[in-house]
């Protein structure tokens, strides 16, 4: 019967990933990586980051871009570059004897397999009673299923290489490699910033040598990129930052409560923005404007409340619920309070929801992930692309409810699993067995 189980699901999991391998790739936010190399190769640091005065509007820093993306054959939408200098100074040398056409054909094929790769750190992390195969291949149909990883998948988005990082280092702190955890952290943290958010779950956690292998290599890489690109560009990406962190956009790609809230403003209080794009039919664009003062401190207000109740929790829970619910849980809320939450910043979190299967049952687990998927699924985008029976904010508010119920079903697991009724959940046996899968812990 398990084997017949399983067999269904890879059947399921080839069935959605052939398309997204055979497709073309956009690769929107890879080719933005290559351009600002070859801006840094030539000496034009100007063209490297997009000007946020006094707001990020997702256009490219200059026209010079469009003329760059023409010679590497693009068609689609131009987005600017908005990772730490080290990388196009790093990259930049490479586009002295490489093309983006090879450079997109290695991606193409690394970042299908950095998602297998993600499912089966989740599912070592967890411990997870359930058998590698079948944890790996529900964990592929949620990503190619859905905007979250799917979208990523087509962009070649660097941010599947830190979902991968980020998991790296839960499993590592699983199984005591602190150093290692701490490398991975650093290295996730160098390329977008917010990873750092999650440091002070290994210090709550007693592992010093992580957290301190995280400062060090941190601090390495920082100083690194100093010496090669230079401090005044470090100014210039700090801006970027801060104009992004300052700045509210209507795009129905991000799901998070900064994004949900702009879709309740007004649309005459804020700015229309065209994509750029080197697609004749292309109509795309979306609304940006200012965050309000009062908008920010409520925001980080909040994300420092996260934070700090991250750190207690960590600090009393046993080992079981830091990797159940805890990691994942955390990552979700912190994701829903940043500037910008892209549906692929819920890559590392969504690693972790086959568990739920084992958490709630089979019955209410299945209904549980049908409902948080289908809110995002790409079926829905590519219904409401053809009919249209849905508002861009509807898109955005669909994938925030989906995130917000995951973060609850992880956030509630620990107590379905361990009732403080004296009543046996149905669960507990699945947990024993979990609990008795031997670790690498030594």
């Amino acid at each position: 019967m398990r084997r017949n189980h399983i067999l269904a699901l890879s059947i399921l999991t080839f069935a959605l990933v052939l398309p997204f391998l055979l497709a073309s790739r956009a690769s929107e936010d890879l080719l933005a990586v290559w351009i600002a190399a070859q801006s840094f190769y030539g000496e034009r640091l100007d063209l490297v980051y997009p000007v946020t005065d006094p707001v990020f509007t997702m256009q490219p820093p200059s026209k010079e871009w469009i003329v760059m993306a023409t010679e590497l054959e693009h068609d689609g939408q131009i987005f600017p570059y908005l990772y730490p200098p080290i990388w196009a100074a790093l990259i930049a040398p490479l586009t002295a004897f490489l093309d983006f056409d090879t450079v997109e054909r290695i991606f193409n094929l690394l970042n299908p397999l950095l998602l297998v790769a993600c499912s089966w750190l989740a599912w070592r992390a967890l411990r997870s009673p359930m058998p590698a195969l079948q944890f790996i291949f529900i964990g592929q149909i949620l990503y190619y299923g859905t905007t979250i990883g799917g979208i990523a998948v087509l962009q070649n988005q660097p941010q599947i290489i830190v979902a991968f990082l980020t998991l790296l280092t839960i499993e590592r702190s699983r199984a005591d490699a602190q150093i290692a955890a701490g490398a991975a952290l650093a290295l996730a943290a160098a390329i977008k910033l917010y990873p750092v958010l999650y440091a002070p779950i290994l210090l709550a956690r007693g592992q010093t040598r992580a957290f301190l292998a995280f400062l060090s290599i941190g601090c390495a890489l920082g100083l690194t990129s100093i010496v090669l690109a230079g401090w005044p560009l470090h100014v210039v990406f700090l801006d970027a930052v801060a104009g992004v962190a300052n700045t509210v956009m209507r795009v129905p790609a991000a799901y998070g409560l900064d994004t949900v809230l702009a879709w309740l403003l007004p649309k005459d209080g804020m700015n229309y923005v065209t994509a750029t794009s080197l697609d004749p039919d292309a109509h795309a664009g979306w609304y940006v404007m200012s965050r309000p003062l009062v908008w920010s401190l409520a925001i980080r207000t909040t994300l420092l409340a996260c934070l700090a109740l991250s750190f207690l929790r960590a600090l009393a829970i046993s080992e079981g619920a830091l990797y159940e619910s805890l990691w994942p849980a955390t990552i979700i809320a912190l994701a829903l309070l940043s500037p910008l939450a892209w549906c692929y910043y819920f890559i590392a979190p969504l690693a972790f929801a086959p568990s739920l299967l084992s958490t709630y049952g089979r019955h209410t687990g299945t209904a549980l992930l049908l409902v948080i998927a289908l809110l995002v699924s790409i079926p829905l985008l590519q219904f409401n692309q053809k009919l249209l029976f849905l508002d861009g904010d509807m898109i955005s508010f669909f994938g925030f409810v989906s995130m917000l119920l995951l973060l609850a079903a992880f956030g509630l697991s620990h107590r379905w699993t361990h009732p403080k009724s004296g009543t046996r959940n149905k669960n507990t046996g699945a947990h024993r067995r979990l609990r008795s899968i031997p670790s690498d812990d030594r």
